[in-house]
């Protein structure tokens, strides 16, 4: 074997080795990462410590967001009251429509339209996915505020 042989599996056997057990693994300590608002705050820092870094190598001074809201699950985000804002104003017709005598409601009827809200709501209050409607109870409870006070309730 020539030298630059022996020298090609001396460079090959040291990279095998510096990779097999000296560098350390990483940490898998989850402190502080346990919760969604942990989640959110550390994705915040991460967020703010990268634009920091980008505005610095252009010369410009990142600003971070001073007040941050976080989502608190109660209400939903914007599509989601659009979606119910849309079912209130599907009850305050229908309230119309009923009062005004164009259409009848029959017996079982209330309880066939509570049965179809619920099996088109939201299984739970997934505020990331843009196709969220509401869970059932607030796709039911935006109907019936629409259908008890009209469209003026929305």
């Amino acid at each position: 074997m020539g030298r630059p042989v022996i020298r090609a599996l001396v460079a090959a056997l040291v990279l095998v080795l510096a990779g097999c057990g000296v560098v350390p693994r990483p940490s898998m300590d989850t402190a502080g990462a346990d919760s969604f608002a942990d989640d959110v705050r550390t994705a915040r820092t991460l967020g703010e410590e990268f634009w920091t870094q980008q505005f610095r190598r252009l010369g410009r001074t990142y600003q971070p967001i001073e007040a941050f809201i976080p989502y608190a699950g109660d209400s939903g985000p914007d599509f989601v009251q659009l979606e119910l804002q849309a079912d209130c104003y599907a009850g305050g017709t229908l309230s119309a429509l009923v009062g005004s005598g164009v259409l009848t409601a029959e017996a079982g009827d209330e309880e066939e339209l509570l049965l179809s809200l619920a099996a088109a709501g939201d299984p739970t209050d997934d505020w990331f996915d843009p196709n969220a409607h509401g869970m059932a109870e607030q796709r039911q409870l935006a109907f019936a505020k629409g259908y008890r006070g009209g469209v003026d309730a929305c």
